[in-house]
């Protein structure tokens, strides 16, 4: 009842409840109480946060960024799901490297000095056969050199394609000075800087905390499939992620960030494999 329906609002007012003054308020509010419920019972099994055991750290007298495949090496040793790959150094090693991994593959530059490969030219995708990786490695590092003239090229990494049918999403973890470390997921690729659909957690993260927020994401219906289409492989996700939420638990304050974009997730039991990694360490 409202106040302007006679003195019962102030008797309940006065006995210390809660009187609703419309029954939408009244429904909005039941809801909310809900979910509160509901969250909490979701935090009951949840592991705190890095951040209570670890706290924020001490800082840091430099940022060192790794090479792709220093980053990427360091990732399988932790047991991600990280493709096989070879550095070559020259066009003729670029053909033979590309013959031994398995055609097509995908080249990038490899140079601590540049994050975006794309914006400066240095990749190329779906090279079906050793001459077309020789030629690739001199047009790639030749686009590099135009582009940056000031970055240290170290070569170019070689590493077969993902099968056709993935779907591309952002992990990364990132230190927060406040929160501590904290995960984003969601679409990568270019879809990150298109929709910005992602969610947060704090680290750690398992498997079933990463079902949770990849249901709560706007895309969800792309990972479950739809029309016909077969669902995404969420369990191999939520693996990588578990994992990876392991390492950075592991190495303490060490870890600056670490962003793999795209993560290629397969059909359901195809599993996931990291094609991009950009990791940062912090110097003590």
């Amino acid at each position: 009842m409202s106040e302007r329906q006679g003195e019962g609002y102030r008797v309940f007012a006065d006995a210390g409840m809660t009187p609703m003054r419309s029954a939408r308020n009244a429904g909005k509010a039941i809801r909310r109480w809900i979910a509160y419920g509901r969250w909490l019972a979701e935090c009951a099994d949840r592991p705190d946060p890095l951040l209570l055991a670890q706290g924020v750290g001490p800082e840091a007298r430099s940022i060192r960024a790794l090479s792709e495949p220093e980053g990427k090496a360091l990732l399988r040793e932790a047991g991600l799901p990280v493709p096989s790959a070879s550095v070559a150094a020259s066009a003729a090693d670029a053909g033979r490297v590309a013959g031994s991994i398995g055609l097509p593959v995908a080249m990038k530059i490899v140079s601590r000095d540049i994050t975006h490969k794309t914006d400066v030219g240095g990749v190329a995708l779906g090279i079906a056969d050793p001459a077309a990786a020789s030629a690739a490695y001199e047009r790639i590092v030749a686009a590099v050199r135009q582009a940056r003239p000031d970055a240290t090229v170290e070569g170019v990494l070689i590493e077969r394609m993902a099968p056709a049918g993935g779907l591309e999403v952002l992990v990364s973890v990132s230190r927060d000075p406040v929160f501590g470390y904290m995960l984003t997921l969601g679409l990568g690729g270019i879809h990150i800087e298109l929709f910005h659909d992602v969610g947060r957690e704090m680290l750690p993260v398992d498997a079933r905390m990463t079902a949770d927020l990849v249901a709560r994401l706007r895309s969800a219906p792309l990972f479950e499939g739809m029309r016909g289409h077969g669902g995404h492989d969420v369990d191999a996700l939520g693996a990588l992620v578990e994992s990876l939420s392991a390492l950075v638990a592991a190495r303490g304050h060490d870890i600056e960030e670490i962003e793999l974009n795209p993560v290629w997730v397969g059909p359901r039991g195809a599993g996931v494999q990291v094609l991009d990694a950009v990791v940062s360490l912090r110097e003590y």
